[in-house]
């Protein structure tokens, strides 16, 4: 045992090593067993279950990723122990634990002490991004852990120049890229690198883009396989979606974007970045410090204009680990776990107190590069150095221009955000200093631990409250909405996506929702059990609800042809003598679903059908739905309320069935809420579309409990 321990205190693995145990033993106290997914892992999951049963690769919509290295390592790990979600875990906590050795062995390169290793090491791992995806099979640790190994086979081959370096550098960008696209950015960092390596030649210049052809090559043939096959998603993520936001909406993106992605930078900055900050500022020149701050100046505005944004969500919210998405809690709704706004902009002022330490290190230290490279041959160090500085300037610009933003997308740059941050410095870090490093750490880590724990526990109560209503209750997937993991796991189809509002079914894949489960009760539902699950953090309504709602007692149609005009031709006759659909637009013999004919509407502004509806009870279910041409078309639905406004969204792709001569239904559908009144809805049909879209066979059902 003794002469094991030496011999990992030769290696310098006792420390990694010990940092893994304490990590996986923390992440399996979170216990995050049981077989259900989390998150969006569903989605890759139904691809692992596939390949292993059909012997079949197929990437669905809901990802629009490669996957590729992702799916196949999961499937290994379900080809020797049997597929479960559980396995799955157990495949990326292995990825973790590589990510952690990986990331420990960069620090200790490039750190002056070792208790700043150990430190940046600490906060990659218990970091809540890092631990708890840790247990899931999303992507986002899988894509760092093999980011880190290229970076190290990288910065080895810098100091090297062994070919089996660079072929390691090759392979792990591969399977990056191989997980997600935007692994190409790591190659495209290492060029400046290798160009600065050598002196200037032909051959040199062809060798630094080496790492960045492979992993192309390797992204195109994958693509093609995929086109070849027919098996490229529609939303397959493509960098012309980037460069179209760059091109045509460039300044809202800055202004949006710009203090968010610094603020979430800074966040796993702190507090590292305070260590030698006092010495550095009094070498620091006075020219080098008004750069510094202006710079600072800048961001701060951007960062005060989306202050109120904080935090983005996804993974971290207000007090917890998610995401929550119940039906009541994304409407925000039953959301018990909630810290003062007061206290939540405390905390995000402590942490933008390391923008100074942070900016003021990173350009001293690219200062002091520039100074050392004139002249002389580029060290290494400073080598790896400019490659995170690049990497992290690519990275930003995929997150201020992607189409969406979520928290746990920074996670890929924060090993190198600590990197740039790590004192190389060998001198003491005060003993204060150090105090305050553990006490934000243990925080840190804590809040981590807590709310993956939550996370958990309130999922197994979530999926027992589920396989309770399949079993007793009889109840099939298709009628319950279980929220987003469960709707999707069960979902045929991903395509098929509903108009996120309050008073409809829930976005996710629901078909019906004649049963729910959510967190506390819901208008128009009866609970049918409560399911209790024990929480570490504070302020939580510790149940789950499996509802049901009660059958409809009364269903009335109203049908509108489109043809039957009033003798004034401004309304449509319907099957309801009292009900008349106003209409502008012109009157199309060409194109029908139906009958003679249907309406042709040429925008917004000028063509329309509407009609209102008034006695609504209190749950009643409005169902309306419009046959339209052709699908891909601006026309839509629009229900709005005379005193509470809109309240569906405008509906125009949620197709709910299709005819052979290209003509597809559109459906739109509320629940009228509590406390409505006599107030009027307004059903409005309109073409939001550059194109003519033509609409027929108009149809509104109410049904009464």
């Amino acid at each position: 045992m003794i002469k094991a321990i030496k011999y990992f205190q030769e290696k310098d693995i006792l420390i990694p090593l010990l940092i893994s145990l304490g990590w996986l033993l923390a992440l399996l106290g979170t216990l995050p067993f049981g077989n259900f997914p989390a998150n969006d892992d569903w989605a890759y999951a139904k691809i692992v279950k596939q390949l292993l049963d059909q012997q079949r690769f197929f990437i669905n919509n809901w990802p629009a990723m490669t996957l590729l290295f992702h799916i196949l390592w999961g499937a290994l790990f379900c080809k020797i122990l049997g597929f479960s979600f559980f396995v799955l875990r157990i495949s990326i906590m292995v990825l973790g634990i590589t990510g952690i050795f990986a990331g420990y062995s960069l620090f200790r390169n490039l750190a002056g002490n070792r208790f700043s290793t150990i430190l940046a090491t600490l906060l990659l791992a218990f970091n809540p991004f890092y631990f708890s995806l840790s247990a899931t099979f999303m992507t986002d640790v899988s894509f760092t852990s093999m980011i880190l190994l290229a970076v190290l086979f990288f910065r080895k081959f810098l100091t090297s120049d062994k070919l089996v370096h660079m072929a390691g550098t090759i392979f792990f960008c591969i399977c990056a890229v191989l997980i997600r696209q935007i692994g190409l950015l790591l190659p495209m960092a290492f060029i400046p690198a290798l160009l600065l390596k050598s002196k200037f030649s032909l051959k040199n210049s062809v060798l630094s883009f080496i790492p960045f052809i492979f992993t192309q090559a390797a992204l195109s043939l994958f693509m093609f396989w995929l086109g070849k096959n027919q098996q490229l998603p529609p939303d397959f993520g493509r960098s012309t979606v980037i460069i179209q936001n760059m091109t045509h909406d460039f300044t809202y993106y800055v202004w949006d974007r710009s203090g968010l992605v610094v603020f979430y930078i800074l966040a796993i900055a702190f507090p590292l970045s305070l260590f030698g900050f006092f010495r550095l500022w009094r070498r620091t020149s006075l020219k080098l410090r008004i750069i510094t701050f202006s710079i600072i100046g800048v961001l701060l505005v951007f960062i005060n204009n989306k202050f109120y944004a904080i935090p983005v969500e996804n993974v971290v919210y207000n007090l917890g680990i998610g995401p929550k998405l119940l039906k009541d809690t994304y409407n925000g709704v039953n959301n018990y776990s909630k810290l003062p706004k007061d206290v939540i902009n405390l905390v995000n002022m402590i942490i933008l107190l390391s923008i100074v330490p942070f900016f003021l290190k990173l350009t001293s230290n690219l200062g002091n590069i520039f100074q050392r490279s004139s002249g002389e041959k580029v060290s290494p160090k400073d080598l790896i150095y400019l490659t995170f500085v690049l990497f992290i300037l690519l990275y930003s610009v995929f997150l201020l221009f992607n189409n969406s933003l979520f928290d746990r997308y920074f996670l890929p740059v924060y090993p190198f955000i600590l990197a740039i941050v790590i004192p190389s410095e060998t001198a003491a870090i005060p003993r204060k200093m150090k105090i305050i490093a553990l006490v934000f750490f243990t925080g840190m880590a804590m809040a981590s631990f807590a709310g993956t724990f939550d996370y958990f526990s309130w999922g197994r109560a979530r999926w027992d409250a589920a396989g309770y209503l399949m079993t007793e209750k009889k109840a099939t997937p298709a009628s319950i909405d279980g929220g987003f993991e469960f709707n999707g796991w069960y979902s045929e189809s991903v395509l098929r996506r509903y108009p996120a509002t309050k008073y409809s079914k829930s976005w996710y894949f629901v078909e019906d929702d004649q049963y729910r489960i959510a967190f506390d009760t819901m208008d128009c539902y009866c609970t049918e059990k409560v399911f209790s699950w024990f929480s570490i953090q504070p302020m939580r309504k510790n149940s789950i609800n499996a509802m049901s709602r009660r059958p409809w007692h009364h269903e009335r149609a109203i049908r509108c042809s489109a043809e039957s005009v009033t003798p004034d031709k401004k309304y449509f006759y319907s099957t309801d003598s009292l009900t008349r659909f106003g209409f502008s637009g012109r009157l199309s013999t060409s194109r029908k679903h139906s009958g003679s004919g249907s309406l042709m509407l040429a925008n917004v502004k000028d063509s329309w059908i509407k009609s209102g509806f008034t006695d609504f009870k209190h749950c009643e279910k409005l169902v309306v739905s419009v046959w339209k041409y052709p699908e891909n078309s601006g026309a839509g639905i629009s229900i709005i309320s005379s005193f509470r406004h809109k309240i569906a969204n405008f509906v125009q792709e949620n197709i709910v069935a299709r005819d052979p001569s290209g003509w597809v239904k559109v459906e739109s559908a509320i629940t009228i809420p509590a406390g409505f009144g006599a107030g009027e809805i307004e059903v409005m049909i309109f073409n939001t579309g550059p194109a003519p879209a033509w609409v027929d066979d108009i149809e509104v059902i109410r049904r009464v409990l």
